[in-house]
């Protein structure tokens, strides 16, 4: 008679299973810790990018808006100004010789937005949370929004936007923050 061979059933023993528990749980956990690293990372260069371009925006309207401008004149508390354009044709273009539309507008800090408004009742608010102080300085000094060239025309003015972002979920404030110089037609002979 033939003797059976008797095979001896391998498993793992407690020892072993917990060792590979504890490895599996620990690559888990340094996974998951840099997951949320990683989001976490993303989440503040997105709020960056969100509050820089907000800024960024407001500034290219009102340039795009003031180069086009046949007066611009700079509030004593260079936080507003007041600009005219010229009349245009059905096509957009504009009438020439130059005369006013009859319409005037504004751009001006209305609390902490920047807002763009006119005499036909339009309000636009084109840049949220703005800030009147300069973070990037340790004695954060006050700035002015708009900055009007020397003259008794004004030909340039300086316009800078600093806004400010709170940053979920450690409350964190991030600043988006542009500054422009722009160059005005400013032709104040066709009021005369």
């Amino acid at each position: 008679m033939k003797k059976k061979r008797g095979f001896k059933k391998q498993g793992f023993s407690i020892f072993e299973t917990l060792i590979a528990a504890t490895i599996t749980v620990s690559v888990l956990g340094i996974a998951l810790t840099t997951f949320m690293m990683g989001m976490q990372s993303w989440y503040t260069g997105e709020t960056n990018i969100s509050s820089q371009v907000g800024a960024e925006q407001a500034i290219q309207k009102v340039e795009r808006t003031l180069r086009q401008a046949m007066l611009v004149s700079v509030d004593a508390n260079q936080l507003g100004l007041t600009y005219e354009l010229p009349q245009s044709d059905a096509g957009g273009n504009f009438i020439t010789p130059l005369v006013w539309d009859g319409v005037t507008r504004r751009v001006e800090l209305d609390g902490t937005n920047l807002t763009m408004k006119d005499s036909t009742g339009f309000s636009q608010v084109i840049c949220s949370n703005v800030v009147l102080t300069d973070p990037s300085s340790a004695s954060k000094p006050a700035y002015v929004i708009f900055t009007a060239a020397p003259g008794a025309v004004t030909r340039s003015l300086t316009l800078e936007v600093i806004s400010e972002t709170v940053q979920a979920p450690n409350n964190q404030i991030v600043y988006g923050r542009r500054r422009e110089d722009i160059y005005l037609r400013n032709v104040p002979q066709l009021f005369n």
